[in-house]
């Protein structure tokens, strides 16, 4: 069977915004970075 991505649970949710410039970009990125570090944490 195939996957149907568009039924995935939050696929459409829209909390992603549009990021202004690089730095902002790389901001967000090391923010996702530390989330997964802690949930890393969290399971080891």
């Amino acid at each position: 069977s195939c996957r149907e991505v568009e039924k995935d649970v939050g696929a459409k949710l829209g909390k992603e915004e549009k990021r202004e410039g690089f730095e902002n970009l790389v901001k967000a990125n090391f923010r996702r970075v530390q989330e997964a570090e802690r949930s890393l944490e969290e399971f080891v």
